[in-house]
């Protein structure tokens, strides 16, 4: 009987220990609510297109997803340009998925953008030429010609390379379609016509 006691005592010193760090571990309702709401505003931020780190913590593949679904805003292009970049990926597949969203920008954003796309633009080209007709084909006039002011814009800033550069992608019409050799002709025409309206 007197084990009994004694094993009923420690018993409940135990479980009224175990009470009391319970009780000092728990938070107050208060405490909690304000760290809900602390946790709530982080993704409200990255999630308001008006704040600087909008859709900061996506990758560019998620991003690229979410603008070929028309599920974001574009009002800073640096996720755009992130696509852009992925255009000179030595992952075929890659480049194929990033023009989809190069086609979409070209149809759906300001002269701003594709001015400034210049560089990823003729980087590809550089890196995949013979690409170039392929990719060219699948485009509407209206593309061409936002591809080839972005294209002549960033070509402009080095007056010296541009005759090279485009007499290089000339010999591209050597073993070409004729319907291929026309996009590409629309594509010099319109870099030149460009060029002589920065010019005027």
């Amino acid at each position: 009987m007197k084990n009994t006691i004694y094993l009923f005592i420690v018993l409940l010193v135990s479980c009224s220990s175990n009470k009391s760090k319970e009780s000092t571990n728990a938070t107050s309702p208060i405490k909690q609510k304000s760290e809900n709401k602390i946790n709530s505003t982080i993704p409200e931020s990255l999630r308001d297109y008006r704040n600087y780190y909008y859709l900061a913590d996506i990758s560019t593949k998620d991003f690229a997803e979410l603008y070929l679904l028309d599920s974001v805003m574009t009002n800073d292009y640096k996720k755009l340009y992130d696509c852009l970049d992925s255009l000179s990926s030595y992952n075929v597949d890659t480049r194929d998925y990033y023009f989809k969203v190069l086609k979409k920008a070209l149809n759906n954003l300001e002269v701003v953008f594709h001015q400034k796309m210049g560089s990823y633009l003729v980087k590809n080209i550089d890196d995949f030429k013979e690409e170039l007709l392929d990719r060219l084909i699948v485009m509407n006039d209206e593309e061409i010609r936002f591809y080839a002011q972005g294209i002549e814009v960033y070509l402009s800033k080095t007056p010296d390379k541009v005759f090279k550069w485009l007499d290089d992608l000339k010999s591209l019409e050597e073993n070409s379609t004729p319907e291929k050799c026309k996009n590409l002709n629309l594509l010099f025409n319109e870099i030149e016509n460009s060029r002589n309206n920065t010019m005027e």
